[in-house]
């Protein structure tokens, strides 16, 4: 009987120790609610207007690049929303789109 209750206490101490080295933790992740127009192609040269704004030069080592998919992108982040991008090269229109970009989304957008 004795040796029964011997297993019974070291046991529960076990237990009770194992209980008390456990531990949790959360983790939060913030979701991204920007909303972002991501240009690819020939953008380098152009003027990017967005809502009638004043225009943004896209110019090599001025705008902010990187690569995709191994391809040469530049993103801009923007209200949610409805948008109108206009692209012009040299005066002469080569994008004009009229779209909405919701919360989190990213719309592609390919220069010619």
């Amino acid at each position: 009987m004795k040796t029964w209750l011997r297993v019974s206490l070291v046991s529960a101490l076990l237990m009770f120790l194992a209980a008390c080295t456990s531990s949790y933790e959360s983790t939060t992740q913030q979701a991204d609610d920007g909303a972002y127009i991501r240009l690819s192609g020939n953008f380098m040269g152009t003027e990017l207007s967005i809502n009638e704004q004043a225009p943004i030069r896209l110019r090599e080592g001025q705008t902010r690049t990187f690569r995709l998919d191994n391809e040469r992108v530049a993103v801009f982040e923007l209200q949610p929303g409805p948008q109108r991008i206009r692209i012009t090269r040299d005066g002469a229109v080569v994008v004009n789109r009229e779209l909405y970009v919701g919360r989190g989304n990213t719309i592609a957008i390919r220069v010619p």
